[in-house]
């Protein structure tokens, strides 16, 4: 084996832009950050990917192309040394061996490794268009061994590969590390004006054992042509002693300069060698030429000069300005102020850009307003008016523009009391935008933000939608089952922010339009965002995130609640209007809005008072239940099985039944809820008591009194039912059965069983000779509340006087004479009258009953329509279960119908429509409905589409974008699923099949109709073709490709369409392509290794050794299908055998071990025996039938 020297090499140059007059139009540095062990195959520069290509015989141990610092990429002239800071090319180990270590090679394996290699890396394609005398340069340094171990420069015309130069070895004067050397040529001429030029390295050496490292390492390739010639740049006129005068050269990538002063003019004090310098001039004035020269590895050209004339100044202008503010939100404005000196007679020249304004003269223009958010200089040059001397100031991002803050805040709100609301800010906008980028998921996904130099709040937009299994569309918060409604917050692993999940979007609500916000707090550095899956093959769609910063500190946003978040949960007591102000990292830009969450309390609601009911049969009427202001009765239920006859009136007839009747008791429930549904339903409940039957009156006796004016009558009643023991309560107050004393007059008797039930007798007359009969009284009346209510009558039939009273017993006088005003009390009241001759007649009855008003029914909501749309019946609902009338007029004297609903007219205008609630006679207040009806023009179709153009499989979401008359949409989906829809906006419109199909809009309300279509193209995805089957000898390289896609991801996680391999056994590897849609196609091909018999035993091996292929006894080897391995003592007695051939990869990779391996016990069972040298038999045969037996000696070493 050759010596193995420790050459490393890194690349610190970064890659240069190229500018409008660069003439370097390709550089190289080979920055990959990587200290060692990079593969230079598939290394990806600035300019596209390099290749390595096998261009002869390379065995399993060849000397591979890397990129890295293991061999550091030092200027020319440097000694060459371990890492630095800057990458290089270079070829180094295998990693079966040592690994890349730098510029150093393994160049003979004593027929136990094999170094043979035959490697060039090619460049990508160099655009060479538009250029000629194309010139080439870099670093190297190279030994090797003649051209037996040599490396030599290629080039490709785009057909071609031609050797150009054989690259000489260069010295070792740094022993023995290589010496960097430059190296320049001319490429051929077919280069000019090439579009598809590459440049290679290749590398030979051969299994000799003989050659010196390094081998080859490269560095810094630039490709150029000769600059154009240019002018310098900088003041013509200057002052004597006039100090850091700038010039500069337009610069170009790879270029040194040197500049030149005319003796006695100034002194070059910076800058010397690069494209800007400064100069202090001196103190004689005069004209003095400046020049300059550019030198890159084309040569040399001489740029124009010229003649800087020194003057004597008396006091040359000093430009400064101050500004009433630096920090401004969209659409205000700024004022300058000059605060130059030595400008006695001078002359501004500004320049806002950016700025509405633009520029201005003058010492102080005022107003300079800023529409556009950015970052914006201000240049202020002033201008000596006698010496035409002048000077300006520049200040790079003076300005900075915030866009102005606007959002919606939630709508006003209502919600019942002890209840929560939330309360959110919606559609923000005003953030600075720190990046965005779109997520995919056909592969795991990273992505890191541009850093920032803020910390606070930041927000972050998420839209789109994308799949992540079969029939299971999601977006950036919710996820939908076959491609349905949602269902469920996302999980909490699809897509992570910096490791974790995001938390809730704010608003947490879903959006049909899948846009979603989400604030988090930011440091300022780069924000990682992640994606995972466990099976990407049947994922796809994406999501976008657009990040935008919004404040330092959390008062960003402040409710008036003191909270500083988006979201926030509010319990107010009673109805309450918050604020909530959304402010910019300024403080100036900012909105604020308002929102009201308007406080319902519960009703309060009562069945009434439990009460007994002395019946088991019939009907039962409710009296007293009650129900407070705006609330409304939903249900009466019971806990029997009778029914109601009207369950959603206040008071309904409840008809009782059998197992009512059985218990003896039932449970009354009312149920009833506030007018707009806000607060949960209240119940109450009475209980109702079966008492049973009543008393029954037989019969009576009366024993008349024996005149008028003598209280000697009596009366007595006699029960044949009911429950005793039985009371008595005779209206003058007596409490038996039987009554006596008694004048003329009528009686009532209540007699109450025992269970409580009563019954009140039917009037009991008294008479006596010479009582005068009753006098004539009116008739029983009956009025609604407010009505006009006549006078009592009553007229004598004998010529007496008349007296009113209160009560049957006669003993509440209410007034006397012939007419009675009645009272007003709502309900019924029975007046007796008398006729009074000497002595006092029989009374007579009047009853008035005086009804109250139901309330006004509720009527439906105004509404409005266009002429010819299809109308809603009105509705009104009453609350004391009466008859709805509707009226035309407020005046009530036009009905138009009767129920609960109306057909509406369809004449153009607005239609007030009033509706009463009617008991009995009685009619209440009106509630009105106004129904207004426009005359209203056809729409206009018009609509948009998530995307155009998708891969199969994909799915479309359409967003309406017609005439606000519009009030019915219908879409054609032809070729999708579905195939059509009503909503207004359609999402998860599917496609399974590639192809070209059209969408049909019709929007349309009563006046007519209108079309909008649009094209989705449906592609298949590209048809991807892996290279064909190959078979290759164990330990050779195998290019793969693959067309037909734009990018190729392999499973070997390697991505581009070549890529090199070199399995241990055969292998299927499997490349996935996407197109520009991001659509995949699928492809493989297998890599078939074919064996060269081989068989190898180690002589010496350690169960402590270091190597874990050396810790066992193995049969190393390839191609082996049978062994049989014995190993013996020096006694002969047998220590260990085995005949297993599981095949497996050696632990440095390579192929392969056979068997268990002897760990050096006796018999692999755990007990020891002594170091010792050991004898063994191998007998093995190959695939192809080969047989061979080994014999020989083992050290085992402990």
């Amino acid at each position: 084996m050759g010596k193995f020297s420790v050459v490393l090499a890194v690349l610190c140059l970064t890659f240069l832009p190229l500018f409008t007059n660069a003439q370097v139009f390709f550089y190289e540095d080979f920055e990959n950050g990587c200290a060692s062990d990079c593969s230079a195959n598939g290394y990806n520069g600035s300019n596209g990917s390099w290749v390595q290509v096998s261009t002869g015989t390379n065995g399993s141990d060849n000397n591979p192309w890397y990129v890295s610092c293991a061999e550091n990429g030092n200027p020319a002239g440097s000694c060459g040394s371990g890492c630095g800071s800057d990458e290089s090319l270079h070829i180094g180990s295998n990693a079966s061996i040592f690994g890349d270590v730098g510029a150093a090679y393994l160049n003979g394996g004593s027929g136990f490794f094999f170094p043979e290699t035959n490697l060039r890396i090619e460049s990508p394609t160099i655009d060479c268009s538009g250029r000629a005398n194309i010139s080439v340069c870099f670093d190297y340094m190279e030994r090797g061994s003649g051209t037996l171990d040599d490396a030599t420069f290629w080039y490709n015309d785009g057909s071609t590969w031609t050797q150009i130069d054989p690259l000489a070895k260069t010295a070792l004067g740094c022993s023995p590390q290589g010496t960097w050397t430059a190296f320049t040529m001319l490429l051929p001429s077919s280069a000019d004006n090439n579009a598809n030029v590459k440049l290679g390295f290749n590398w030979t050496n051969n299994d000799d054992n003989a050659g010196d490292d390094p081998t080859i390492a490269i560095d810094d390739i630039i490709l150029s042509t000769l600059p154009a010639q240019d002018t310098v740049i900088g003041d013509t006129i200057v002052c004597v002693n006039d100090l850091g005068i700038p010039y500069y050269i337009p610069f170009n990538t790879g270029s040194t300069y040197f500049w030149s002063v005319q003796s006695g003019g100034g002194v070059i004090v910076a800058g010397q060698g690069t494209d800007s310098i400064l100069i202090d001039w001196g103190g004689i004035p005069g004209s003095y030429k400046l020049d300059v020269t550019e030198t890159n590895c084309s040569g040399t050209v001489s740029h124009i000069g010229f003649i800087v004339t020194v003057i004597a100044c008396s006091s040359a202008p000093i430009a400064s300005f101050t500004v009433s503010d630096t920090t401004v939100c969209a659409g205000q404005c700024i004022d300058f102020f000059d605060a130059s000196t030595n400008c006695s007679a001078c002359n501004w020249n500004w320049q806002f850009p950016g700025s509405i304004t633009g520029s201005a003269i003058g010492a102080g223009p005022h107003n300079i307003c800023y529409n556009t958010p950015g970052i914006y200089d201000v240049n202020l040059i002033v201008t000596d008016g006698n010496t035409s001397i002048s000077d300006d100031t520049v200040s790079i991002g003076l300005i900075q523009v915030y866009p102005d803050v606007s959002f919606d805040a939630e709508s006003d709100t209502s919600m019942c009391e002890g209840d929560s609301v939330d309360l959110n800010i919606n559609n923000l906008i005003g953030g600075l935008p720190v990046d965005s980028f779109v997520m995919t998921f056909t592969s795991q996904f990273t992505y890191t933000t541009t850093p920032t130099v803020n910390g606070g709040i930041y927000y972050l937009v998420v839209s789109g939608t994308y799949w992540g299994a079969t029939g299971e569309l999601r977006d950036g918060a919710f996820k939908f089952e076959n491609l349905g409604a949602p269902i469920t917050p996302i999980p909490s692993s699809v897509w992570k922010l910096d490791g974790s999940a995001p938390g809730q979007p704010c608003p947490t609500a879903y959006d049909p339009n899948h846009q979603y916000y989400f604030y988090f707090t930011g440091t300022g550095s780069g924000i990682t965002f992640t994606f995972d899956d466990t099976n990407y093959s049947d994922n796809g769609g994406s999501l976008n995130f657009k990040i935008y910063y919004l404040a330092a500190t959390s008062l960003g946003i402040s409710w008036s609640t003191g909270d500083n978040e988006p979201c926030i949960t509010v319990a107010p007591a009673q109805t309450t209007t918050y604020t909530v102000t959304v402010r910019n990292n300024t403080g100036d830009c900012s909105d604020s809005n308002f929102v009201t969450v308007t406080v319902v309390p519960p009703i309060s609601i009562s069945a009434g008072p439990d009460t007994s009911f002395c019946s088991k049969i019939g009907v039962f009427s409710l009296a007293n239940a009650t129900i407070g202001s705006g609330g409304m009765v939903t249900n009466w239920q019971s806990t029997g099985d009778g029914t109601f006859d009207n369950p959603m009136t206040l008071n309904p007839n409840y008809t009782l039944g059998s197992l009512d009747s059985l218990t003896g008791t039932v449970d009354l429930i009312i149920e009833g809820v506030d007018s707009l549904g806000l607060c949960p339903s209240v119940f109450d409940t009475m209980t109702l008591t079966l008492s049973g039957a009543p008393p029954t009156i037989d019969s009576t006796t009366t024993i008349d009194a024996s005149g008028c004016g003598m209280a000697d009558g009596s009366t007595t009643v006699f029960v044949s039912s009911g429950t005793p023991p039985f009371t008595y309560l005779w209206s003058d107050g007596q409490t038996t059965s039987n009554a006596t004393g008694l004048a003329a007059g009528n009686y009532l008797v209540t007699i109450t069983g025992g269970t409580g039930c009563t019954v009140t007798s039917d009037t009991i007359t008294i008479s006596a000779p010479g009582t005068i009969p009753p006098p004539v009284a009116g008739a029983d009346a009956t009025y609604c509340a407010g009505d006009s209510i006549a006078d009592l009558t009553a007229a004598p039939g004998s010529g007496g006087s008349i007296t009113w009273y209160s009560d049957l017993a006669l003993t509440n006088v209410i007034g006397t004479g012939n007419t009675l005003t009645p009272d007003t009390v709502i309900g019924t009241t029975i007046y007796y009258v008398t006729e009074t001759t000497g002595c006092e007649g029989l009374p007579d009855t009047v009853t008035i009953t005086i009804v109250a008003l139901p309330a006004a029914p509720a009527a439906g909501s105004d509404s409005t329509y266009c002429e010819g749309d299809p109308m809603a019946d009105l509705t009104a609902t009453p609350g004391s279960g009466g008859t709805i009338t509707w009226y035309a007029d407020a005046g009530l004297t036009t009905v138009l119908g009767t129920g609960p609903t109306l057909s509406p007219g369809v004449s153009a205008g607005t239609t007030v429509y009033y509706a009463t609630e009617s008991v009995g006679s009685c009619e209440g207040p009106a509630d009105s409905v106004v129904i207004t009806i426009d005359v209203c023009p056809s729409p206009t179709a018009n609509f948009s589409a998530s995307s155009i153009a998708i891969c199969e499989a994909g799915c479309i979401n359409f967003t309406d974008l017609s005439s606000s008359n519009t009030t019915a949409w219908s879409w054609s989906f032809p070729g999708a699923m579905p195939s059509t829809d009503t909503a207004q906006n359609p999402i998860n419109i599917c496609y399974a099949t590639a192809g070209t199909y059209m969408v049909t809009l019709t929007a349309s309300n009563s006046n007519g109709a209108d079309t909008a279509t649009t094209t989705i193209v449906v592609v298949s995805g590209p048809t991807v073709t892996a290279s064909k089957d190959t078979i290759i000898l164990l330990g050779e390289t195998d290019t793969l490709t693959a067309t037909g896609a734009d990018t190729y991801m392999w499973s070997t996680g390697e991505t581009g369409s070549i890529i090199s391999v070199t399995p241990q056994t055969t292998t299927t590897y499997i490349v996935t392509g996407t197109d520009s849609l991001g659509c995949t196609g699928v492809d493989s091909v297998t890599v078939t290794v074919q064996f060269e018999n081989a068989v190898f035993i180690p002589n010496v091996f350690s169960p402590n050794s270091g190597n874990l292929d050396n810790k066992q006894l193995y049969v190393f080897g390839t191609g082996i299908t049978l062994l049989d391995l014995e190993i013996y003592d020096r006694w002969g007695e047998r220590v260990f055998k085995t005949t297993e051939t599981l095949q497996r990869l050696r632990f440095d990779g390579q192929c392969c071990t056979y068997g268990v391996g002897w760990d050096g016990t006796y018999k692999n069972q755990g007990k020891a025996v002594n170091s010792a040298v050991f004898a063994y038999i191998l007998k093995v045969a190959f695939q192809d039938g080969t047989e061979v037996v080994k014999e020989g000696n083992i050290t085992l070493i402990k």
